[in-house]
């Protein structure tokens, strides 16, 4: 699924938790985490999660259910407006402080829940930006 879809999809939730794993580990794969399995023995196994920086984790992360998460996600030297539009709506924009700079474009999501919306922001601003080169490689 590319990174534009991903988005789109991630816009579309409606904060049911039950179906945010299999989304976050798609997220987490798109933005360069990497993901392997451990054999320790014949029957212990543990799931490893690497970052883009290298630190490993147990867990991918939960980007969806957690604002905290959510904000790792955003890279420095963005700026980050979260405003609750009416009940069940809230809208994130996201934007680089160096207007100089293009490495992110300014996104406008709006989506169900604060974590959903900055994570879906995060993905459009990732989509726009790499979207040009994308259409030269293929």
């Amino acid at each position: 699924m590319n990174i534009e879809a991903l988005a789109e999809r991630v816009e579309e939730l409606d904060g049911d938790t039950r179906f945010f794993g299999e989304v976050e580990k798609e997220i987490a794969l798109a933005l360069g985490w990497t993901h392997h399995v451990e054999q320790h023995d014949d029957q212990m196994t543990d799931d490893v999660w690497t970052s883009p920086d290298g630190t490993t984790h147990a867990w991918w992360p939960f980007c969806l259910r957690s604002l905290d998460a959510a904000m790792t996600l955003v890279p420095k030297g963005r700026y980050l407006r979260l405003t609750q539009v009416r009940f069940g709506m809230w809208q994130a924009e996201l934007w680089h402080t160096d207007k100089s700079v293009k490495s992110l474009a300014d996104v406008n999501v709006l989506a169900a829940a604060p974590a959903i919306a900055i994570t879906a922001a995060v993905l459009r601003a990732r989509h726009t930006t790499t979207a040009p080169q994308e259409a030269k490689d293929g």
